[in-house]
């Protein structure tokens, strides 16, 4: 029999909207993320290079240096400067640590903000 009320089901518009604006919002933050994290393996990828490199533990700090502004030369890496790159001497070791932040603008005066920190043993 037939009391007269329908069950509904599914969304309303409004929900619609509401889940739809939350899609375009993480896909937005998804799209300015993406290159970000693309950049940071290149910089690790040319940290292995550099720090695999025959002769790179006995050559001087500006030689290190060097060498590693020039692979991230040729990778097109842009985020990371000269000053964000350390290298760190503990006795006979050496270390190349690489600290460095990227801000991508979200919506008006809102940034994200992506810090890394990298490290390679010599």
């Amino acid at each position: 029999m037939h009391n007269g009320s329908r069950n509904m089901s599914g969304m309303t518009m409004t929900s619609f909207l509401a889940v739809l604006v939350m899609i375009v919002f993480i896909a937005s933050i998804g799209m300015r993320l993406i290159p970000v994290y693309v950049e940071y393996f290149s910089v690790v990828s040319s940290l292995k290079i550099v720090a695999d490199e025959d002769g790179v533990k006995k050559a001087s700090t500006k030689t290190i240096r060097d060498r590693l502004i020039r692979q991230f030369d040729v990778n097109d890496i842009d985020s990371v400067k000269r000053e964000n790159i350390h290298i760190e001497k503990n006795g006979k070791k050496k270390a190349i640590v690489i600290e460095y932040e990227v801000r991508k603008p979200l919506l008006a005066n809102i940034d994200l903000i992506v810090h890394f920190n990298e490290r390679a043993e010599l």
